[in-house]
């Protein structure tokens, strides 16, 4: 797909299409749902050949797609064109194919030639709460799951992703696009109130949902994939149709999430330093700390005497700056010649920020030297001074 993707262009860009598809309750009795189509997707000539080497780099499957299935159905340029789905033949190809609402309940067919699922099709029934509180029935090919009169099977993607950790973590982040799409951000297209939110995207963004869906056609660089999942209810099965992004489509949150963050190294270098105090001598002890980033930072400072801690401040260093901070030390009551670990640490916790370029020059030591009690006699008068 290396060879792909430079033909398309390194960057992949993204543009929102609109369409009225979902019934609502608002006047025009429509609303909008978001697709994200990738503006330099492959042309329809080009579909076949490019979607089979994306296959191939993703799943190591040669040849997925043909222009007809394996029934001998035609791939449907409008879903494509529209929707970047990947789907052959037309509604009327599948037999007892529902209609509610003026939607069908499946578009037409995978390359398998399964039944296509369609994602706006109103739910046959639900009783609240959100998708990620169902218990789904894990590898539902290994349990009897029956899916419109078959028992459902492992195919060739689900066996390419259980043997693949790289393509599964990919397959779990497309699916929790695809759900928060159609079911996170905006709604549920089926319940009573049609801008309900149904699955909960924080809670969602770690599961392993891979376990879970059947994946009847699968996803690639710049096309939709479909899935189903199940759940048993009063001992009967009920399936969730689970859209599965492409690859190469991110949220608005996950763009923020992903872009390049700015290059930060907070480095701690020594300033005032005193190497040897008297027991009860007094001496003031600075660290400067040095920002490198573009960006000025505000971070946390710790002080440490033999690695406890002693002071903690709040600190913000300029963009290409420095900050100086001093404390005063007293030597201890310690025998003489213990040396004292005085140290002054940057950004201790490691995450403010997380993204320092290193995390080794955070720190600086100040050995201290105990040179014992003071020995000298005490007259009670002044220090001498040279006369002028």
């Amino acid at each position: 797909m290396k060879a792909v993707k430079k033909s398309l262009g390194a960057l992949v860009s993204f543009v929102l299409i609109y369409f009225l598809l979902i019934p609502s309750v608002m006047a025009s009795d429509q609303t909008k749902i978001e697709y994200l189509i990738t503006t330099n997707r492959p042309s329809w000539e080009r579909l076949i050949d490019t979607l089979n080497q994306d296959i191939y780099e993703n799943y190591r499957i040669p040849s997925y797609y043909g222009a007809q299935n394996l029934r001998g159905k035609q791939l449907n340029k409008d879903l494509y064109t529209m929707r970047c789905l990947m789907v052959y033949g037309t509604p009327q190809d599948i037999e007892n194919n529902e209609l509610k609402n003026g939607r069908y309940r499946f578009f037409g067919q995978t390359m398998n030639g399964e039944a296509y699922v369609n994602e706006l099709f109103p739910m046959d029934a639900w009783s609240g709460g959100y998708l990620n509180d169902r218990n789904w029935v894990p590898e539902p090919w290994k349990h009897g799951v029956t899916y419109r009169g078959g028992a459902i099977k492992k195919n060739d993607i689900t066996t390419a992703i259980d043997s693949d950790p790289t393509l599964r973590q990919k397959i779990n982040a497309a699916i929790h696009t695809g759900l928060t799409v159609f079911y996170g951000n905006k709604r549920n297209a089926a319940s009573s109130n049609p801008f309900d939110k149904i699955y909960d995207e924080t809670r969602g963004a770690t599961t392993d949902w891979a376990q879970y869906v059947h994946i009847i056609q699968p996803p690639t660089e710049y096309t939709w994939g479909m899935g189903v999942m199940f759940h048993s209810l009063n001992g009967k099965y009920w399936y969730k149709t689970v859209p599965i992004a492409p690859f190469a489509l991110e949220l608005p949150e996950q763009k923020q999430e992903n872009k390049p963050q700015p290059v930060i190294d907070l480095i701690a270098q020594q300033g005032e330093y005193n190497p040897a105090l008297m027991v009860g001598e007094k001496d003031t002890y600075s660290v400067l700390i040095k920002n490198t980033g573009d960006v000025a930072v505000t971070t946390d400072l710790v002080w440490r005497q033999d690695g406890k801690q002693i002071k903690k401040i709040s600190i913000t260093i300029p963009a290409k700056g420095y900050k100086e901070h001093a404390i005063t030390f007293t030597m201890p009551n310690v025998k003489e010649g213990t040396t004292i670990k005085l140290e002054a640490e940057i950004n201790p916790g490691r995450n403010k920020p997380k993204s320092e370029k290193t995390f080794a020059n955070n720190k600086v030591t100040f050995p201290i030297r105990c040179l014992g009690l003071d020995q000298r006699k005490q007259t009670g008068g002044s220090n001498p001074y040279l006369t002028k």
